[in-house]
Order: C-alpha cells, then sequence, then structure tokens
C-alpha cells in the first residue's frame, strides 16, 4: 500500500490514508486518516479530514504532556541520586555555606539514605532515620550526646529540597514529594555575656582571637561577617568611622553600615591596622590567625572554649556576643527599628528570639513602676 500525504497541522506529525491496488489493477483509497510519529501509526477512526487534524492536535498535546511528566523507573532513581542534585544546586547558585551543606549530606544523609529507592521512602523511613541521627553525631558535647532538633531539622530540610528538585527536573526522577516532618524545636537564645563575663573571656584568650572578640562585643555582626571583614570595608578616618557590610555579603544578602564605637573598639581596630601596616602583609582579612593568614571559625573554636572554661563560663559561645550586643542596645534606649539594622534581622520575630527580657531588666521595670506610682521608699 500507498500512503497519500495531507497537510499535517503540527510538525513532525504526518496525516496521511492508504492507497490500496486490488487485484484487478483498480486503486482505491482507504477512508480513515491516520497519523505517523516517531516511527508509529495511529488511526484517527475518522474519514473526516477536519476532524483528522484535530485529533493530531490532540495526540501531540498527549506526547507533550507526557514527556514533561515522564519518571524515570523507580528502581534507577536512589535517594543518593537526589541529593547529588542538591549539591549541584548548592554549587551552581554560588551559595556561601556549599561545604556545611556537604558535610551533612555525606555524614548525615548519604549514609542512611544513600542507597534507598526514592519510592520507598515513608513516615516509618523518617523516624527511623532520627532514631539513628541522634545517636550518630560528628562532635561530642559535654552537654550532650544526641544532636538537637534544630540540627535534624537543617538536614531534613536538605532530604525535602533534594526530592523538590528530583520532582522538578525534566523528565522528572520522582513522582511525588513525601510528607518529612521536622521536629519541634526551642529557637528560644539564653545564651548572653556581661560585661564582667566578657572582660574574664578576654583575659583568657590569645592575643589574635581578642580584636575580634572585641569588636563581636560592641557590634551586632554575625561571626561569618567579622571573619570575612577585609580593610577596604573599615573607614577608621571617617565621622564617624564606620565598617560597610556590602550586599551580598551578608546571611540575608542585604548591606548595612555600622558605626565603630569610640574608645575600646576603635582603639583595638586602630592598633590591628597599625600593626598590618607596619608588617607590610598583603592579606586584606582584618581578622588573623597566628600564621598571618585569615581566621577561620574552627581555628578558633578550641582556644575559645579553653578560654571560656578558665574563665568560668564554661560553654558559652561566640555568637553570645551577638545577642548581648542586641540586648545592649535595647538597654541603651536604641529603637527595636534602629537596633534591627545594627543585627541585620529582617523581622521582628527573629529579633525578638534575641531580644531577651531577663531579671535585670524585670527589676528596672519594678524600680521604675514603684517611682510613678508613689510608692518608692526612697
Amino acid at each position: 500500500m500507498k500512503r497519500i500525504l495531507e497537510e499535517s497541522p503540527v510538525k513532525g506529525y504526518q496525516l496521511y490514508r492508504w492507497e490500496k491496488r486490488k487485484s484487478d489493477g483498480t486503486v482505491m483509497i482507504l477512508p480513515n486518516y491516520y497519523i505517523r510519529h516517531d516511527g508509529k501509526d495511529t488511526c484517527t477512526k475518522t474519514d473526516r479530514l477536519k476532524d483528522a487534524k484535530t485529533a493530531v492536535k490532540k495526540l501531540a498535546g498527549e506526547d507533550a504532556q507526557t514527556r514533561r511528566r515522564r519518571t524515570a523507573r523507580p528502581q534507577d532513581v536512589t535517594i543518593g541520586t537526589l541529593l547529588n542534585l542538591v549539591i549541584q544546586d548548592y554549587r551552581e547558585n554560588g551559595q556561601k555555606t556549599l561545604a556545611h551543606a556537604k558535610a551533612q549530606v555525606e555524614h548525615g544523609l548519604r549514609p542512611f539514605f544513600g542507597e534507598m529507592l526514592a519510592d520507598d521512602m515513608d513516615s516509618d523511613q523518617i523516624e527511623r532515620w532520627i532514631a539513628w541521627r541522634r545517636q550518630h553525631r560528628l562532635r561530642k558535647s559535654a552537654a550532650s550526646t544526641s544532636l538537637r532538633p534544630a540540627s535534624i531539622n537543617r538536614e531534613l530540610s536538605l532530604l525535602r529540597r533534594a526530592y523538590q528538585l528530583g520532582y522538578e527536573r525534566k523528565p522528572q526522577l520522582v513522582e511525588r514529594i513525601p510528607p518529612i516532618k521536622k521536629l519541634a524545636e526551642n529557637n528560644v537564645r539564653k545564651g548572653f555575656v556581661t560585661a564582667e563575663q566578657y572582660k574574664a573571656v578576654v583575659e583568657e584568650l590569645p592575643e589574635h582571637l581578642k580584636p575580634i572578640t572585641c569588636v563581636a562585643f560592641h557590634v551586632a555582626n554575625r561571626k561569618g561577617e567579622l571573619l570575612n571583614l577585609e580593610w577596604s570595608d573599615v573607614d577608621l578616618d571617617g565621622k564617624p568611622p564606620v565598617i560597610t557590610l556590602w550586599p551580598g555579603q551578608t546571611k540575608n544578602k542585604d548591606g548595612r553600615t555600622l558605626p565603630i564605637l569610640e574608645g575600646k573598639m576603635l582603639e583595638t581596630l586602630k592598633a590591628l591596622k597599625a600593626k598590618h601596616d607596619e608588617s607590610g602583609s598583603k592579606e586584606t582579612h582584618v581578622f588573623l590567625a597566628p600564621d598571618g593568614k585569615a581566621l577561620q571559625y574552627h581555628h578558633m573554636r578550641k582556644d575559645w572554649d579553653d578560654a571560656c572554661t578558665r574563665a568560668g563560663v564554661s560553654g558559652l559561645l561566640f555568637h553570645d556576643l551577638r545577642r548581648s550586643a542586641i540586648r545592649n542596645l535595647r538597654r541603651a534606649g536604641v529603637t527595636q527599628k534602629v537596633a534591627r539594622e545594627f543585627s541585620g534581622h529582617r523581622t521582628d520575630a527573629v529579633f525578638n528570639r534575641y531580644n531577651i527580657v531577663d531579671f535585670v531588666d524585670l527589676k528596672e521595670a519594678a524600680t521604675k513602676l514603684g517611682k510613678y506610682l508613689g510608692e518608692d521608699k526612697e
């Protein structure tokens, strides 16, 4: 038989009828139209050209939908494959926390989930992983040998992100994103440093950690912002002298300008700058390790913990300096809006986790209320 082509409304889809030669030599055209695509012939079951063209459009639409929704075979997709997508996504988007995310994937998620089929994930598997993860923390703590809910939740977020990326792929790698319920967290920040504790810790710190500790106590920077600070961002001769954090260099990508306080903070930075200029060092970072290279947090962690222990405030975190600076701003009468500009918090909800009222605040409030009511005995 011979095909007789018609004009098709969709490129790549041939519309035709069959021409058949009978035994007596005469030729007849079979009535129904056919569609040919990707080597397959499909009968339209109609002899009307208009309806046949409609059938071509419908078939092309169904094929396109299938291509968009097509999934890989479940036996070919493991959770380890999906976790690879997370690392790739972090790398392609230039995430600063790439190294941390890789560590969480390689040490927290892949050992348990890596070879598991993506389609086998369910609530029971999550519960078993949580029980396993709590007992397999890398860094042991004197306070607890079990991993905290917040740490587990960060890894669960990466796991859900892995499924999200697999679901968004074309063709898809998974047909569904399983429900991944997180643990309840206690987000209240409790660690604070009084002026006396700060002085005691500074006395015990090695010389190279005293400048960064001084700045952290006086201005509410994140430790990452301080570790990445360069001399080009510090204007010691300005009126007033300031530190500039440029857009894209902070956690929330927003830039901000912070004053350098007169007194100990300004004196510390000036002494550090004079030492830098005198040494002729080409290192651009403000805070340096003893070897003259940029200071890294994992280099300072042990020295910090040891100094806190000797100062009698064991367990104090470097991040507690930031919380303390925020509390000091409030106690100094700085409005919440301005204090948020200092700290870099976008919302009041997050800021309020740091802005905690303690017994000293309540005592001062009671004294003020007593004076207002005329019940102060003084």
